[in-house]
């Protein structure tokens, strides 16, 4: 197993990863906030499915569509408004592309959603 910490190069380590998935057998999770740390479309193309939450930026939507086969780019639509706890599901892990509520985490996170609107009746 690899351990990347800060003194890696990252990127060398997860191409490295990616080219010998299908010979070690290995699954991948990658989970992202920023885009341009690697290239992205590079990692997820090595990918046959994929769990997709909620997304709003057009440039991430776009890189969603590029992926994912004719069948599903019009479930891609709804990604941008997705509920809590549901993803767009596709790929080979899954029998057809559809949208699914995901069962929640046991324990729960101890975090909460922002209160948005009740802070703006409170201004």
């Amino acid at each position: 197993m690899k351990i990347i910490d800060n003194d890696d190069k990252s990127e060398n380590t997860v191409e490295e990863i990616l080219s010998n998935k299908n010979e070690d057998e290995i699954s991948i999770i990658h989970s992202d906030f920023e885009r341009e740390e690697m290239d992205i479309i590079k990692i997820l193309s090595q990918c046959n499915s994929y769990i997709i939450h909620r997304l709003t930026d057009y440039r991430d939507l776009d890189i969603v569509k590029s992926l994912v086969g004719a069948n599903a780019r019009e479930l891609v639509e709804f990604v941008p408004i997705l509920e809590k706890q549901h993803a767009l599901v596709v790929g080979e892990a899954f029998t057809m592309p559809e949208i699914v509520k995901i069962n929640p985490a046991h324990p729960l996170p101890k975090s909460n959603d922002p209160k948005v609107i009740e802070s703006w009746r409170e201004t």
